[in-house]
């Protein structure tokens, strides 16, 4: 059996996957990507940051994002 080591370059994969879904209209996936990464990196600053830019850029909800 093979396991599966989720590392940083996994973490990219993801959070430009998260990107790509949020600008073609995917927003929901997009965010429940994100609550993905969020259980599996824990207090990481790209994965807020990520969430952060996808809040504010494409729901709207400006200065509630950052």
């Amino acid at each position: 059996m093979k396991i599966f080591k989720l590392d940083q370059e996994f973490k990219t994969l993801v959070i430009n996957r998260c990107y790509f879904d949020a600008e073609h209209g995917w927003l929901s996936l997009s965010l429940d990507r994100l609550k993905y990464l969020h259980g599996v990196f824990p207090n990481d600053p790209q994965v807020y940051y990520a969430e952060a830019l996808i809040t504010k850029d494409f729901l709207g909800q400006g200065i509630k994002g950052v």
